[in-house]
């Protein structure tokens, strides 16, 4: 089996990418290894996208005022945020509103929290986004889960499922997220996609006022199965 090594250029939010290969012809030729390593990136975009809700929570709920104040500008400047039985509603928008809720259970992440970040549509349509859950005496991180990705990301209508630890840091002028886990993406008698962000390279994703987020660092390495004929392909890509 043979091993590729991808390395991408992402531009986010908007999570548009430049695939560049280790520099052969051989590389820049190889197109499903590049689309194997986009659609990981693409599977991955919750990572980036929905964190800072429950950061900005947690500093709220600890009455961290000056950090939950710099979240705010920093990633929901326009947002209008609520607090309402255990509930945090983000209204995001101007002219047409959408609306997260982070429903809590009454606990702080720091406390052992087990948290559900939904989109809401409608009074009754109603979208999990990604639970998240806390350890009981460590602050600075969670664990974050999720099985569907953003409706304007979606890759393809294949099944996804991923598993993360996260740990950020609030600086003077930017949130940087550490990133680790699995996930995978694919459906039972087609196909297989298994990526793992080892603890040792963990993705680093940075987000600095007046800037868009990005990534600093990091490595995932996936594997991909055609259960159909069998064949498989292995690639690291470097972010």
């Amino acid at each position: 089996m043979k091993k590729y090594i991808i390395i991408i250029c992402i531009a986010l939010l908007g999570l548009s990418s430049c695939v560049v290969g280790d520099g052969s012809e051989k590389s820049d030729r190889d197109y499903s290894s590049r689309m194997l390593a986009e659609q990981v990136v693409y599977t991955l975009s919750p990572v980036t996208m929905y964190p800072q809700f429950a950061i900005y929570a947690e500093a709220l709920f600890a009455e961290r005022q000056t950090e939950a104040e710099f979240i705010k500008e920093l990633y929901f400047k326009d947002a209008n945020i609520f607090v309402d039985e255990g509930k945090v509603i983000f209204l995001i928008g101007t002219n047409y509103y959408d609306q997260y809720e982070l429903r809590t259970d009454g606990k702080s992440l720091a406390e052992g929290g087990v948290w559900q970040l939904v989109k809401v549509n409608g009074t009754a349509n109603t979208n999990i986004l990604a639970s998240i859950s806390g350890s009981e005496g460590e602050e600075d991180c969670f664990r974050f889960n999720y099985n569907r990705l953003p409706y304007r990301y979606y890759y393809s209508n294949d099944a996804c499922s991923v598993s993360t630890n996260i740990e950020y840091l609030i600086g003077e002028e930017s949130v940087t997220l550490e990133v680790r886990g699995e996930g995978h993406i694919g459906e039972n008698d087609e196909y297989r996609t298994v990526f793992d962000i080892y603890d040792e390279y963990p993705l680093l994703y940075e987000k600095r006022a007046n800037e868009e987020g990005s990534y600093r660092g990091g490595q995932v390495d996936i594997v991909y199965e055609d259960l159909k004929t069998k064949k498989t392909k292995s690639l690291t890509m470097n972010l």
